[in-house]
């Protein structure tokens, strides 16, 4: 399945992680102003995170379909 998700965040250091079945993903980022960032899901042998390019990021997101997301404090 192909979904995106997108979010508003304060600027500074942020956290994004990914969980499937047992295996965890952990990604640390600090988040600039005025910015985009574009995050994937790898879901191959694991729930790996990683962060994409703008223009890697715009590709993907033309393959992908909105989804909904729970934010977990």
């Amino acid at each position: 399945m192909n979904n995106y998700f997108y979010f508003t965040l304060e600027p500074g250091p942020h956290y994004f992680c990914s969980q499937e079945s047992d295996t965890q993903s952990l990604l640390s980022l600090v988040v600039e102003a005025g910015k985009t960032y574009y995050l994937q899901q790898n879901m191959a042998m694991s729930a790996e995170l990683q962060l994409l390019d703008e223009e890697e990021g715009k590709q993907g997101l033309a393959k992908c379909k909105l989804s909904v997301f729970e934010e977990k404090k």
